[in-house]
């Protein structure tokens, strides 16, 4: 990898220093450490930036303003998230639809879930995912019975080439 030009703080691994001139660092030993935080909320903010990052909290999705700042364009990691409300299932036996933002290109991923319940009882409920379509899913508790359902928490992972 070569030699690493420097004039900031440096962590090479062995030891954090501080470097007062275009010193050389050993490329392979140098470890840089970076945390992105991006502004996040509920609504995208009314002052945009071409390039600029955002963080939807009811969505769990991540955004970019498109570089003509006209569109937010969503960030595909490939996992999707989200809490469906206990209050959403509905029919017999209960179950409730998930829509994703986002579609995938294909039904090719996996759904994990974790009930919350008020009694603390999760190992009640077992549901299973059904109706699986590159726009979403539906969550089937099999029972009519949900009184202690808070909600429930499901990630979708995609599998292969999704």
């Amino acid at each position: 990898m070569g030699n690493v030009k420097a004039l900031r703080r440096s962590d090479t691994g062995k030891g954090t220093q501080d470097i007062d001139s275009a010193d050389t660092l050993d490329a392979p030993d140098l470890n840089v450490s970076t945390t992105f935080v991006a502004p996040a909320g509920s609504a995208f903010p009314g002052t945009t930036v071409p390039g600029q990052w955002f963080w939807r909290t009811d969505t769990k999705t991540l955004y970019r303003r498109n570089s003509t700042n006209l569109a937010w364009e969503a960030v595909s990691c490939g996992i999707k998230a989200g809490v469906t409300s206990g209050s959403s299932f509905v029919s017999s036996p209960k179950q409730a639809p998930v829509t994703f933002v986002t579609p995938y290109p294909d039904t090719n991923y996996a759904v994990s879930y974790m009930i919350s319940t008020g009694s603390g009882a999760d190992a009640a409920f077992i549901a299973t995912i059904e109706n699986k379509l590159a726009t979403g899913f539906s969550i089937n508790l099999h029972t009519d019975i949900i009184t202690d359902v808070i909600d429930v928490e499901w990630t979708t992972t995609p599998l292969g080439n999704s």
